[in-house]
């Protein structure tokens, strides 16, 4: 079996997509099988950033680069040239929409797609990929059963899939972490981060900040300058630190982490840390309200509105209440003990079914 990757990762979409098939790559490499992502430049560049990235890359020149990218022929002729006959392709990303997929199926290609919402059944559409994976166990309630009919569900946590670093982890306890951590994703695309420093400023947080931005931050010029003057004589302590490659260590000495929803979320729980997942888009809300339900994180819903000054006042109350915090943690502890980490190779036994 030969796996080909399409994904991509930049300012305008984030980095949750790519990491994700990252975290399936390093399967890949656990159990000698090949595998190369097809990608833009940009992405291309930023996997090669990776501390032990060790697949293959083929660059593409007409690449569909964000959500609103809409399907070109150019794409599709280039990417379907590449593929050998024994491929199995791997979708990830929402501008591979119906259209595209079809496009894949006709040309006789197997592939499998990583979905979130299930958004072609809130479209009426049918899915047409071989496999649908979904490692979420909110993916459980989202009705593929109703439009992927002839495709293979890969749903729930047995399939979720997490980078090796967080992997069979044995939690700190909360007593031994001191630091709040930040991080509002690969990209941060409207720079909450230094926001949400100086609010916090303002509202007297005192303790150490450990703020984490990733490698398609656009906005380190801005946050840079605001740490050398607004917020250099700050009691808080702040630590920046940019496109971190050990992401284990950081969340597992968080006593609270303010993060973006998304895969993170699960890399937040294997590390058992108590958290606040703000959602800025509709397909992180089914995951992360089942991530609230089991009692060790909060959501903030910011897809309507914006509001940092009360995230600010509830990590402010939050960090002060230490019997709140250590429920959440030992709520994150009872997951955490439920976590398989077979992902990986669940989804690869799967794909090597498809290939035969």
């Amino acid at each position: 079996m030969q796996l080909f990757i399409r994904a991509e990762g930049n300012p305008s979409i984030g980095l949750g997509h790519v990491m994700r098939c990252y975290a399936l790559a390093e399967a890949c490499q656990l159990l000698n099988i090949p595998v190369s992502f097809l990608c833009s430049q940009q992405t291309s560049d930023f996997l090669k950033s990776r501390r032990g990235f060790n697949s293959g890359i083929i660059m593409l020149e007409n690449t569909l680069q964000t959500d609103s990218d809409k399907t070109t022929n150019s794409e599709l002729n280039e990417l379907i040239s590449v593929l050998t006959y024994d491929a199995v392709l791997i979708l990830d990303g929402y501008q591979f929409d119906h259209i595209y997929q079809q496009a894949i199926k006709h040309a006789g290609i197997k592939f499998a797609y990583f979905d979130d919402i299930n958004s072609f059944y809130q479209s009426g559409l049918k899915h047409c990929a071989n496999i649908i994976i979904n490692g979420a166990d909110s993916a459980l309630s989202l009705k593929y059963e109703l439009n992927a009919t002839h495709s293979k569900l890969c749903l729930g946590s047995e399939y979720l899939l997490l980078r090796q670093e967080f992997h069979n982890l044995h939690p700190t306890a909360i007593s031994e972490r001191d630091s709040l951590l930040i991080n509002f994703g690969g990209a941060d695309i409207h720079n909450y981060s230094t926001q949400l420093l100086i609010e916090l400023e303002k509202q007297g947080f005192t303790a150490p900040v450990k703020v984490v931005t990733g490698a398609a931050f656009q906005h380190q010029e801005t946050l840079n300058r605001r740490l050398q003057d607004n917020l250099s004589t700050s009691p808080m302590q702040i630590e920046h630190i940019h496109d971190a490659q050990q992401m284990a260590i950081l969340m597992q000495n968080a006593r609270l982490a303010i993060c973006a929803a998304g895969g993170t979320q699960f890399e937040l729980l294997a590390c058992a840390t108590p958290s606040i997942l703000v959602v800025v888009a509709d397909n992180q809300l089914p995951a992360s309200q089942h991530a609230a339900q089991q009692g060790w994180c909060d959501i903030i819903e910011w897809q309507k509105q914006v509001d940092i000054s009360a995230l600010a006042a509830k990590i402010v109350a939050d960090w002060q209440n230490q019997p709140e915090i250590q429920l959440k943690f030992n709520k994150a502890r009872q997951q955490h003990r439920k976590l398989t980490f077979n992902g990986g190779k669940n989804i690869l036994n799967a794909l090597n079914e498809l290939a035969q």
